[in-house]
């Protein structure tokens, strides 16, 4: 499943940036956030809510009444590596830990015999 995971997401940072350099699309962003919201919910709430106030206190001048943002190659993989990182994070590691708690606790008899 992790390898799913970094093949898709790596396929998406090179959809990204080969639509950046044939179509310099402005709305990029909205595309990277769009999707990476979809993949990473709900921790990729987190990152949108980091950019925008990131945005907000340091009032870049690339972005369009605080909304619509122009990004540059290196803009856009350090938000899809935030992105990819808190979405891995999310899936493989905290995911993982809740249900085998979850399947401890329901079990708890079965799991204090077996000290494997």
């Amino acid at each position: 499943m992790k390898k799913i995971w970094f093949i898709t997401q790596t396929i998406f940072l090179i959809f990204l940036l080969i639509k950046l350099a044939l179509y310099n699309d402005k709305e990029i962003g909205i595309t990277l956030a769009f999707f990476e919201s979809i993949v990473s919910f709900p921790s990729s709430l987190i990152v949108i809510a980091l950019h925008r106030i990131y945005i907000n206190l340091i009032g870049t001048h690339t972005c369009l009444d605080n909304l619509i943002c122009t990004y540059d190659y290196i803009q856009i993989i350090v938000n899809w590596l935030f992105f990819t990182f808190i979405g891995y994070y999310q899936w493989f590691i905290i995911v993982p830990k809740i249900f085998k708690k979850k399947h401890q606790n329901l079990n708890p008899k079965r799991h204090k015999n077996h000290r494997g």
